[in-house]
């Protein structure tokens, strides 16, 4: 259900977004707790040798990618990392968000503490630089709360989602959350 809610959510984006895709576990790339699967931009672009689009791999990559990870996933490591990248390649006529879909278990060891990525994400959020981060949690495996606090520290949201029902409700709240002005009210 959730690769079609994904596929079908890909396709409201009009094509002047930009989107990007990574995932996330544990020194997936070396000693990163992420690997980039598609990097940001226009989604009708053509990208890697197959010379198709954009929008195209994302949608191929939605249909065959399974949870990654094992018994170690660095969660909030990744958070901030992909943070830090749509700060650095913010683009001020966009709606720049991380968005992170996961079932909310942080426990690789060495990773940053919760703590600690809260205190950075507020650190280094502003105002007239928004990048938000909105967390989509499946099941009840993490801590909900910190999620809340995490994405609260950006001006985002948390979703939990406990039922396969659930997903395209909280799929397109999310999405529109994000895309409404700064000032608009959590759902």
């Amino acid at each position: 259900m959730l690769d079609k809610t994904a596929t079908l959510g890909l396709a409201l984006f009009p094509d002047t977004t930009q989107l990007g895709l990574w995932e996330f576990a544990d020194h997936l790339d070396g000693a990163l707790p992420y690997r980039q699967l598609v990097p940001i931009g226009p989604l009708p672009a053509s990208i890697g040798a197959a010379k198709i689009t954009r929008r195209q791999e994302l949608t191929l990559i939605n249909a065959r990618l399974a949870p990654t990870g094992g018994p170690q996933v660095a969660l909030y490591g990744s958070i901030l990392a992909a943070y830090q990248q749509m700060l650095a390649t913010y683009q001020p006529k966009f709606v720049n968000s991380v968005l992170v879909l996961t079932s909310g278990v942080e426990n690789a060891p060495g990773d940053i503490t919760a703590r600690q990525l809260i205190r950075k994400l507020t650190a280094l959020y502003t105002p007239s630089r928004r990048v938000a981060v909105i967390i989509i949690e499946f099941g009840t495996g993490g801590d909900f709360g910190v999620l809340q606090q995490i994405a609260a520290a950006t001006g985002g949201q948390a979703y939990p989602i406990t039922n396969p029902l659930q997903v395209g409700k909280v799929f397109f709240q999310a999405v529109a959350h994000r895309l409404c002005n700064p000032g608009c009210v959590a759902p």
